[in-house]
C-alpha cells in the first residue's frame, strides 16, 4: 500500500456531519410564483422596495459557542447599525458542534418560524432543501439582495447551488478546501525527541511518545461526535465527499472520474482504513470510551487533554491564535499529507452559506440583511470580524488584522455569526495567523481543483425511503467501524450485509443513472 494510501488511517478534522434526515415534517418551502424553467433570473441594481417602518428582530441558527467576554458587547453594536439601515436586528441561536448534526435538522423540520439558518452541503443542504426545509429564493434573492445575487451569477454559484432548479441559499464567497490538517505540540514532539511529523510512521512515533509518557494525556483528540477521520480519508484516496447523506454516507466518487460512484465501504482501502483505525483504538492513541466522549477536540487540545486536534482549513488560524494566547509556552506544529498525491479539493460555493427558514414571517428583512452583510464593509466587519479596537485591530489599505495588544485571544471571540457569510473583497487576512497554515494554503491553491459533481444533488422522490434506511444503517453499524470500537473483519461483513438489506444495490444503481443523465446535460 502507498504511503498515500496509509497516511489516511490517521487523518481527521472538524466540521463535517450528517444531515440527511428530518424529523417528521416533510411539507415544502413556502412557494413563489416560479418562472418557466430555464429561464435565467437577472438582478437589477437596487433592491425591491420593503416596507421597513416596523423593527423586526430576525432569529438566526448559527454553529458554534456563545463567545467571549465581548459577545454581548458585539451583538448589541451589530444590532445598533443593523436597526439604522433596515430597522432590523439579529437574534442568534447558537448550536454547539457537539449538537448541530442533530440539532439543525430538528429545527428545519419542525415548523418553526425562524429566519435565518447556516447550511452547507456537509449539514445536508441538497437533501434538507429537496425536504422543503428551506424557503425558495429564487425571486427573492435578485430582488432584495441584487448586487449579491449578480456576484454570485458572475461567479457561476448558482447553478452549483439549485435544487430542482431552484434556490435556496445564499452562498458565501471565499476559497477554501476540503482539506484537513493536525494541530500537535511541537514542544512535546521536541521534548521526547521524536522525528519530525512527516508521515504516518512520525505521526505513530510522536503518539506513542505521549502515550509513554503523559500519563495525564490522550494521544490523539477523538470523540464520538468527531467524523472527519473518515473525511480525510476520502481526502487521501482523492475521493469526494459522500454524495447521500453528508460526511455520514456512503456512495462517493474519484475526483478524477466522476462518471463512477461507488459504495466506499466495498473497497479494499476503507477495509485498510478500518483495520488501522482499530489498531489505533487498541493501542489506546485515544480514549477507550470514545462513544460516550463529545466534548469538542479543538477544547481537548486547548486544555492540554489531547496531544493532537485535527481541524479543517478554515478554523485552522483560530485555533492557533487561541492556543498561543492561552499557552504561549506551547509550539504548535502542523502536517497536512492531503498534498502526497499532489490533488485537493477546492470547496464548492454549497459548503457555507445561509438559507432563509420555510416559515420565516420577515423573508424580505432576511435577504435585506444578507445584502449588507456582502455589500456594507461596516456590516461585514461587524459580522464576520467582531468589534473593531475591542476584540481585533486592522490595517484596511494591507487588508490585514490582528489581535490587540495585550489582549487574551482566548477572551476575544465572539458569536460564530459569520461562517456562512464570507467575501473575499472585504476578507481581512490575520497577522496573527500560524505562518505554517499560510505555507500549507499556498501549496493547497497550486493542486486545487473543483469537483465535477459540485452542482449535482441525489433526486430522492423515487428513494427516499432507502437512503433513509441506508443512513440509519451507517449510524448504527459504521460509525463504530471508524471508531475503532468494533474488530473489523466481523464489523465490516455485518455492515455490507446490513447496507445490501436496506437497498443499497439499487441506490448505487439509481445514483449512477442520475449522474449519467446530469453530466449529459
Amino acid at each position: 500500500m502507498t504511503s498515500k494510501k496509509i497516511a489516511a488511517f490517521v487523518l481527521a478534522g472538524s466540521m463535517v456531519a450528517a444531515a440527511l434526515a428530518g424529523c417528521g415534517n416533510t411539507s415544502k418551502s413556502k412557494e413563489t410564483a416560479k418562472p418557466e424553467s430555464g429561464t435565467e433570473i437577472t438582478a437589477g441594481t437596487e433592491a425591491a422596495a420593503a416596507d421597513t417602518s416596523e423593527h423586526v428582530v430576525l432569529t438566526m441558527y448559527c454553529i458554534g459557542d456563545e463567545g467571549g467576554i465581548y459577545a454581548q458587547q458585539h451583538l448589541d453594536k451589530l444590532n445598533e447599525v443593523l436597526t439604522e439601515k433596515i430597522n432590523a436586528e439579529i437574534n442568534p441561536v447558537m448550536v454547539s458542534w457537539g449538537d448541530y448534526k442533530t440539532k439543525l435538522p430538528m429545527v428545519w423540520a419542525s415548523g418553526e418560524a425562524y429566519d435565518l439558518t447556516y447550511v452547507a452541503n456537509w449539514t445536508g443542504y441538497f437533501a434538507e432543501a429537496d425536504k422543503g426545509a428551506f424557503m425558495d429564493i429564487t425571486e427573492l434573492f435578485p430582488a432584495y439582495a441584487p448586487k449579491t445575487y449578480a456576484e454570485c451569477q458572475e461567479k457561476g454559484y448558482l447553478e452549483t447551488t439549485k435544487v430542482n432548479d431552484r434556490l435556496y441559499m445564499v452562498p458565501a464567497d471565499k476559497p477554501e478546501y476540503t482539506t484537513f490538517f493536525y494541530n500537535y505540540r511541537e514542544d512535546l514532539r521536541k521534548k521526547y525527541n521524536c522525528p519530525e511529523i512527516v508521515d504516518l510512521e512520525t505521526l505513530e512515533t510522536y503518539m506513542q511518545a505521549i502515550k509513554d509518557n503523559e500519563p495525564g494525556m490522550t494521544a490523539y483528540g477523538y470523540t464520538s461526535t468527531e467524523t472527519m477521520r473518515f473525511a480525510c480519508f476520502l481526502n487521501e484516496q482523492d475521493w469526494s465527499r459522500p454524495l447521500d447523506a453528508g460526511i455520514t454516507g456512503i456512495f462517493v466518487y474519484d475526483l478524477k472520474d466522476p462518471t463512477k460512484v461507488f459504495n466506499v465501504t466495498e473497497t479494499p482501502e476503507y477495509e485498510e482504513f478500518i483495520k488501522k483505525t482499530r489498531e489505533y483504538y487498541e493501542k489506546g492513541y485515544w480514549s477507550q470510551s470514545i462513544m460516550a466522549e463529545t466534548a469538542a477536540t479543538r477544547d481537548l487540545f486547548k486544555s492540554g487533554q489531547t496531544a493532537i486536534y485535527l481541524s479543517n482549513h478554515s478554523n485552522g488560524n483560530l485555533a492557533y491564535q487561541e492556543m498561543l494566547s492561552q499557552h504561549p509556552e506551547w509550539e504548535i506544529g502542523v502536517y497536512s499529507s492531503d498534498l502526497e498525491s499532489r490533488m485537493t479539493e477546492r470547496v464548492a460555493a454549497a459548503n457555507n452559506g445561509m438559507a432563509v427558514g420555510a416559515y420565516s414571517k420577515n423573508p424580505e428583512r432576511a435577504m435585506m440583511f444578507l445584502e449588507l452583510a456582502y455589500q456594507d464593509q461596516e456590516v461585514y466587519d461587524l459580522v464576520v470580524n467582531g468589534l473593531e479596537g475591542v476584540t481585533y485591530e486592522k490595517d484596511e489599505a494591507a487588508m490585514t488584522k490582528w489581535i490587540p495588544e495585550g489582549m487574551d485571544a482566548s477572551e476575544l471571540g465572539v458569536k460564530n455569526l459569520g461562517m456562512g457569510i464570507n467575501t473575499q473583497k472585504f476578507y481581512l487576512s490575520s497577522k496573527n495567523d500560524n505562518p505554517l497554515v499560510t505555507k500549507l494554503t499556498e501549496e493547497y491553491d497550486k493542486v486545487a481543483v473543483f469537483p465535477d459533481l459540485a452542482g449535482f444533488s441525489i433526486n430522492q422522490d423515487e428513494i427516499s425511503a432507502e437512503l433513509a434506511a441506508i443512513k440509519s444503517v451507517a449510524e448504527e453499524y459504521k460509525f463504530t467501524l471508524d471508531k475503532g470500537v468494533v474488530e473489523p473483519e466481523e464489523g465490516l461483513a455485518r455492515l455490507r450485509q446490513k447496507l445490501k438489506d436496506a437497498g443499497s444495490e439499487k441506490l448505487l444503481e439509481e445514483i449512477n443513472a442520475q449522474i449519467a443523465d446530469y453530466l449529459a446535460k
